[in-house]
């Protein structure tokens, strides 16, 4: 088919990659014009944006909007600026194999919906705003003698090249905790073993509940509370979301991202003794979608609750403001002595939920929102970082 030629919009097209099902497609009801119409007036469709952008069709005598309406998403051409159209379809399954025109979904229901039309940029203005500690400081880490460890619960062993990358920032002693997948639990500690020949490594497999939240506190009481400090950090992979791709390397960038960020951060446990728990600013997409701060949303949030009322009610949780802050993604560095009540309630793995791939409202969701809470009520100090990247 040439480009001047108008395609037959209910025969679709059969070499693309996003078949037409019109019996299933409540968007091809024939009102075509009405659908034109629409985009015309929507300000996401910049036909000067169009033709610049393929050359093929600038060359050609072929109307941008209709080209685009009918073929044109079909090849991952964009309308706008303001709208990618293979973001959007990448993101949204139901649109893809439904074969609608992603445009016309976004402005019909996808606005609506909360869906972004294009992918989320992210504005360290934003972070640097949030954060309360976002300079690195121009002294050098004072010697000190606190033992530190590191807890890193890997369930995804892929990515255990990236993480001892971010390990290898740290310039001090330290003692490295894994937690892993009994399948992979011999491949991880050979692989630590080899990476860290001179570091004090222990390689725990545990059962698959409760994601990081309940491998770390099944780690806290015969381990970790012997330390002054430990940072702790887990495999996050957010796959459900294309905006949360980013999030892992987010946390850890914050935490562990150079020598610099690292000792800044401990020197500031050093001064400050009363200061319990350091975690980085809300990722920028989860603070647009305002769920960085509080219990989460329904019915999430009633879950989330209630799991955390049966271990703490003393916490007197009734009353804490809907907007409390709690280390969201669960990477941090804390002193262990800010979260002893958590030993105190014996909570073990099989009071967590068989896994079925919740993204809230479980006991580990509860527990992740309650450890600023906890320690804020043992008396110690929470501080947020963000540094930029350069």
């Amino acid at each position: 088919m040439s480009l001047t030629q108008t395609p037959a919009y209910k025969e679709g097209f059969p070499d693309n990659n996003f078949p037409v099902k019109p019996e299933l497609n409540p968007y091809d009801n024939g009102n075509i014009s009405g659908d034109l119409y629409l985009i015309s007036q929507s300000g996401l469709f910049d036909a000067d944006y169009y033709l610049r952008s393929n050359e093929d069709i600038r060359a050609s005598s072929v109307n941008p909007m209709e080209h685009f309406y009918f073929q044109g998403w079909r090849e991952g051409r964009s309308p706008s600026q303001a709208f990618d159209t293979q973001y959007y379809l990448a993101a949204n399954e139901d649109v893809r194999v439904l074969g609608i025109n992603p445009l016309v979904h976004y402005i019909n229901s996808g606005k609506a919906e909360g869906r972004l039309p294009k992918a989320f940029e992210f504005k360290e203005e934003l972070c640097l705003n949030m954060s309360d500690i976002s300079d690195l400081g121009k002294t050098e880490l004072a010697q000190t003698d606190l033992k530190i460890a590191v807890v890193c619960h890997l369930f995804y062993p892929e990515m255990a090249v990236e993480f001892i990358r971010y390990f290898k920032n740290i310039t001090f002693p330290f003692d490295l905790y894994i937690t892993t997948t009994h399948l992979h639990e011999e491949s991880v500690r050979a692989l630590f073993a080899m990476e860290f020949p001179d570091i004090e490594t222990m390689v725990l497999a545990i059962n698959n509940r409760g994601r990081d939240i309940a491998p770390f506190i099944a780690l806290l009481k015969p381990h970790l509370m012997q330390y002054d400090l430990v940072c702790k950090v887990h495999s996050k992979r957010s796959g459900h979301n294309l905006n949360l791709q980013g999030w892992r390397t987010f946390l850890l960038d914050q935490l562990l991202g150079n020598s610099l960020i690292i000792n800044r951060i401990v020197t500031e446990f050093v001064q400050n003794p009363q200061l319990g728990m350091i975690w980085p600013v809300a990722y920028p997409y989860i603070v647009y979608l305002g769920l960085d701060t509080g219990w989460g949303p329904l019915p999430s949030s009633d879950n989330n609750f209630r799991a955390a009322s049966v271990f703490f009610s003393e916490l007197q949780l009734e009353e804490l403001q809907q907007d409390f802050v709690f280390p969201l993604g669960s990477m941090f560095w804390f002193r262990p002595k800010a979260l002893a009540l958590i030993v105190e309630k014996n909570i073990e793995i099989h009071h967590f939920e068989d896994e079925e791939n919740q993204t809230d409202g479980t006991l580990a969701h509860a527990l992740e929102r309650l450890l600023g809470v906890i320690s804020r009520r043992a008396g110690f100090e929470t501080r947020t970082v963000f540094f930029p990247q350069k």
